[in-house]
């Protein structure tokens, strides 16, 4: 599956449900993959592609785990940022606020950093920096 989507020019892949061969599939250089769990069946017989360039439902619940307490869609050129904390959905009319906000932030850390570095404590650095 991730040979097919490396040929396909995908860039990363969010699955709601579980993954197997997780160390070959870290073993693939720019194509991510963030799963819920891990589990020894593969896709084979099991999953077919239903529908392409529709929106996706993923429902979450407490914990990340699959509920209906809490529904993310996501849509056509929405933006998906993931890492090894976690995947978020920025919804494609809300880039440049989400961009400006993260960058704030970044700053603002910076600035804590730099003032426990110089000796205050962390707590005093949040107050004074990260307080809006």
């Amino acid at each position: 599956m991730q040979t097919r989507a490396n040929a396909l020019g995908i860039v990363g892949v969010v699955i709601e449900g579980k993954c197997r061969d997780v160390v070959e599939l870290d073993s693939v250089p720019n194509i991510p993959v963030f799963a819920t769990g891990t589990s020894t069946l593969g896709a084979s017989g099991y999953l077919k592609v239903a529908e392409v360039g529709q929106p996706v439902h993923l429902n979450v619940g407490k914990y990340g785990g699959p509920s209906r307490e809490w529904q993310v869609v996501v849509e056509n050129g929405d933006l998906i940022m993931a890492d090894i904390d976690g995947v978020v959905r920025i919804p494609k009319n809300r880039v440049e606020d989400v961009l400006r906000i993260c960058q704030d932030a970044v700053r603002r850390d910076e600035k804590c950093k730099e003032a426990v570095a110089d000796g205050m404590t962390i707590f005093d650095a949040f107050k004074k920096f990260r307080q809006s």
